[in-house]
Parts: structure tokens; C-alpha cells; sequence
């Protein structure tokens, strides 16, 4: 054997180690390219797409049930699904938040989410009809709770008398249904109940 066909002195064992094992490792991946991602993304849609499906079904006590679960999901993720707006049963009942600011000193403020004008300002304040159509309902208390506080942040003024109560009312006003012959009350008047009045230290809820 000539001594070039020798290994060189230095070098090791032959380990029968393979070419991309000796490649240094990837760089992290982002979650939705690793398996357990993979995974959760698809819980999630599960999660999403049940809770329309539920939202969306025909009154009966498996729905009430069902909604227990569904309606947190729907109410953070903005999904909830109400298609009374169309035909053939239009919803005919129009819902206003309104909210009476009371001071220790006896002033009251009125306050009611935005309107803008009806041709571009809807893009702006359709948001906030959004939050108010939740918040009009009887049994969101965590609505009610949140609307409060946010009130009380929005009308803190170190120049008038400290807030002494916030109430929420729930107004409704019945328009004709399309077709009935009666004309459409462009001035309506809403018919009131009391939601929520906050407690001065902490919003708690009170019996109306």
C-alpha cells in the first residue's frame, strides 16, 4: 500500500455520518409551519365556525343550551350572526343605547354613541351601532359593566363634581313592516328601560 493511499494521521473514525446531519439546524419557524401551530389554527377555525353555525340556528332549547358556550366566542370575536335585517321577516324593532351621566351635585348628562351623516359617516360610526346593539341586551352585564366604566373615564373632569351614578337605558321603537301601508316614522320615539345604573366606586351592577 503506498502511502498515498493512507488516511490522513489526523483524521477520526469514519461514523458513517450523512451529509445533512452535518448541516447546522433551521432557524425557528413560525408557528403556523410547525405541527403543534398546524394544530391549534385548525382547533380554532373548528371553534369559530361552530360557534356561526350555532349562532345561526333556529330557536329551540338546544340553541339556548349551545349558546352558553357560543356567545363569549362570538362577542370578542366580533362574528355574532343575525340576519333578521332580510327578507322574508325583516326585523322591525329599532334598539337605542342612551346613558344619563349623574353628578354628586345633581347635574345630569346625556351621552349616545356617534351618528354620521348616512352617506360617508356610516363607515365611521358603524362600529359603534355594532357595540351599542350589544350592549342593549338584558343579559350582557359584562357589556353593561364595561360600557359604564368606559363612560366614566370618557366624562372624569377634574373642573366639575365627581361622577355619582351612570345609568343605561334600553329604548325600542316598532316600524311597520315593509308592505303593511303605514308610513315609516322618520322622528321616532323610543319606549325606555332602565339596563344598568353603576355603583360610585367600582361600576358594580344595581337592581334597576
Amino acid at each position: 500500500m503506498s502511502r498515498t493511499d493512507e488516511p490522513p494521521a489526523d483524521a477520526g473514525p469514519d461514523v458513517g455520518v450523512s451529509e445533512g446531519e452535518l448541516r447546522p439546524p433551521p432557524a425557528d419557524l413560525p408557528l403556523t409551519q410547525t405541527r403543534a401551530g398546524r394544530r391549534l389554527s385548525n382547533v380554532v377555525a373548528v371553534l369559530l365556525l361552530g360557534a356561526m353555525l350555532v349562532s345561526n340556528l333556529p330557536d329551540s332549547e338546544l340553541r339556548e343550551q349551545l349558546r352558553l358556550v357560543e356567545r363569549p366566542i362570538t362577542d370578542v370575536t366580533g362574528l355574532s350572526q343575525n340576519w333578521a335585517l332580510f327578507a322574508p321577516n325583516p326585523r322591525s324593532t329599532f334598539l337605542r343605547l342612551r346613558a344619563e351621566i349623574e353628578r354628586v351635585d345633581g347635574t345630569v348628562e346625556e351621552w349616545i354613541p356617534p351618528v354620521g351623516d348616512r352617506i360617508v359617516g356610516v363607515y365611521r360610526t358603524y362600529r359603534w351601532r355594532k357595540w351599542a346593539n350589544g350592549v342593549v341586551d338584558p343579559e350582557a352585564s359584562r357589556l353593561h359593566r364595561g360600557a359604564a366604566g368606559y363612560l366614566r373615564v370618557q366624562f372624569d373632569d377634574p373642573d366639575a363634581a365627581p361622577i355619582a351614578e351612570i345609568r343605561l337605558f334600553r329604548g325600542t321603537h316598532r316600524q311597520p313592516r315593509p308592505g303593511s301601508g303605514e308610513a315609516a316614522d322618520r322622528t321616532p320615539t323610543f319606549e325606555e328601560e332602565l339596563l344598568f345604573r353603576s355603583a360610585p366606586a367600582d361600576d358594580a351592577e344595581v337592581d334597576p
